[in-house]
């Protein structure tokens, strides 16, 4: 608790000294999209117009113009809060990329996005970012365009990378709009496997990390059934996700009886890694885990009939443990941070 009230002074600190600066013109940004299948995109592009403190007025009654492949794919208009969100269809499956254009005032913006083409059948995993990957240097993620304080935690990546491979990433921050770009960047030059990244929209949205984390988890959770994990280190992070029945991992924490019953907490990433590891045969399964997920965020232990039939002949030993994948190995240089 006292980790979350020190980064939040140190962002408001920041954010106020940003102010002093003054305010540029408008910015257009968008989210990632993710395709199950097929080619229809959604896809939501933000025009915003910064007002200090970091923050951003969105601006109404703008049209937006999609494209993917030089080819034109869809048109919006943004509302009150500046997005404006289309379901477009992508001119082929394996388009990757999209772009967004705004001509105001004699101005054009463009930028580009992702389109992350994920398999309806695989688990998601939804990852905080703050003191759960990255040991944040909040002075250089304010004043530095990048971040090269902050490192990522031992361990970390090399878990996230090898859970990338069986599973699809998201990350979740309650980070505010302006440090998308930045928080991206960041994810990418560490290493860390490649997912959409969302962040809040709104100060009320940075203040209240649980109500945002929790209404975000919510709507994705509808367009993603199978988002069913959740990783992060503080209490916001285990009401949203148990909120949403999904298992609530925390990692880097040592105080197992810190949430009550809520949650099941890991001391490092290794120890997570091992979890995942022992447990890849229901976790990788979203039919088999969801039924396995308790009110509180737990794993609930199989039904004895089906370890009954996991088990191999002659060995007191689940088959799934025995072919569990070993734990990433970890290198000096990432020992050090």
């Amino acid at each position: 608790m006292r980790m979350i009230r020190l980064a939040s002074a140190g962002i408001f600190c920041g954010l106020v000294f940003l102010s002093a600066f003054g305010c540029s013109g408008p910015v257009l940004s968008v989210n990632d999209a993710v395709v199950m299948g097929g080619v229809q995109a959604p896809l939501t592009a933000y025009l915003e117009q910064p007002v200090g403190l970091g923050f951003r007025n969105g601006l109404e009654e703008v049209p937006v113009q999609f494209s993917a492949r030089n080819q034109p794919i869809g048109t919006g208009r943004t509302r009150d809060e500046g997005n404006a969100s289309v379901v477009c269809t992508l001119p082929d499956p394996d388009c990757s990329q999209f772009e967004a254009t705004v001509r105001l005032k004699g101005r054009t913006l463009r930028t580009s996005g992702k389109v992350f083409h994920w398999d309806p059948s695989r688990t998601i995993i939804v990852v905080d970012i703050d003191e759960t990957l990255s040991v944040t240097d909040y002075g250089d993620l304010l004043f530095s365009r990048h971040d090269g304080g902050s490192r990522p935690i031992y361990g970390a990546r090399e878990t996230m990378t090898a859970l990338a491979r069986d599973y699809h990433i998201a990350y979740v921050t309650a980070r505010p709009r302006f440090m998308l770009e930045r928080t991206r960047r960041w994810l990418r030059e560490h290493g860390f496997p490649d997912g959409p990244v969302m962040v809040s929209e709104s100060w009320a949205e940075w203040r209240s990390q649980t109500n945002f984390k929790r209404n975000t988890l919510a709507r994705l959770r509808q367009q993603w059934p199978n988002l069913l994990i959740g990783i992060g280190d503080k209490r916001a992070d285990v009401e949203a996700y148990t909120y949403n029945r999904m298992l609530a991992l925390i990692v880097n924490e040592k105080d197992a009886d810190r949430y009550g019953r809520k949650a099941m907490t890991m001391p490092d990433w290794p120890t997570l890694a091992r979890f995942f590891a022992e447990h890849h045969d229901v976790l990788s399964r979203p039919a088999m885990l969801a039924a396995r997920i308790s009110p509180e965020g737990k794993l609930l232990p199989p039904p004895r009939d089906a370890v009954a039939r996991r088990t191999v002949p002659g060995s007191q030993e689940p088959q799934a443990r025995r072919s569990a994948a070993a734990v990433p190995p970890q290198t000096q240089r990432d020992r050090r941070g």
